[in-house]
């Protein structure tokens, strides 16, 4: 009995004892632009590492030549990460930035989010720009707050306004 209570307590527990490469999301964030051959490339190795290493491997392209905003979130990165990489592609990988078509250092990069937690980019970039607003969030959040107070005026003096008149 006591080895049937073992055997059921070692089968439920397993499972949640290892953690493989095919157990963990991993994330990459990657600005790109149509007819870049170095961006071609670079894609080209993270598909074969979804398909022979990484099956949980997420990559999140971002054409700036296709779709224009892209360049506002790659500003927001930039200023994140605190780099100045100008050209394409690059790639970001938990806290590093990997200019340029360099497949090694992205395998580098991916190997340690797989031995060790990284930070999802995008998480990055959202509580870097939380703590540090540019000038445009912080006007915009002032204008919103001032509609918010004329909203509030104007309610509190039709209250009034109605209950004078009775």
């Amino acid at each position: 009995m006591k080895k049937l209570l073992l055997l059921l307590i070692v089968a439920l527990f397993v499972p949640f004892l290892s953690v493989s490469a095919a157990d963990k999301d991993l994330e990459v964030y990657i600005f790109t632009s149509t007819g870049c051959q170095y961006c071609a490339q670079m894609l080209s190795h993270l598909d074969e590492l979804k398909e022979t290493t990484y099956p949980n491997l997420k990559v999140n392209e971002f054409d700036l030549r296709a779709d224009p905003s892209n360049y506002d979130t790659f500003r927001n990165y930039q200023r994140a990460y605190s780099t100045t990489a100008d050209g394409v592609p690059v790639t970001f990988i938990g806290n590093k930035v990997i200019k340029g078509n360099l497949p090694n250092e992205v395998d580098v990069a991916l190997a340690e989010c797989n031995e060790n937690e990284c930070l999802n980019p995008e998480t990055i970039v959202e509580d870097y720009i939380k703590a540090n607003p540019t000038s445009e969030q912080t006007a915009s959040k002032e204008k919103s707050l001032m509609g918010w107070i004329v909203i509030g005026v104007v309610v509190v003096g039709g209250v009034v306004l109605l209950l004078s008149r009775k």
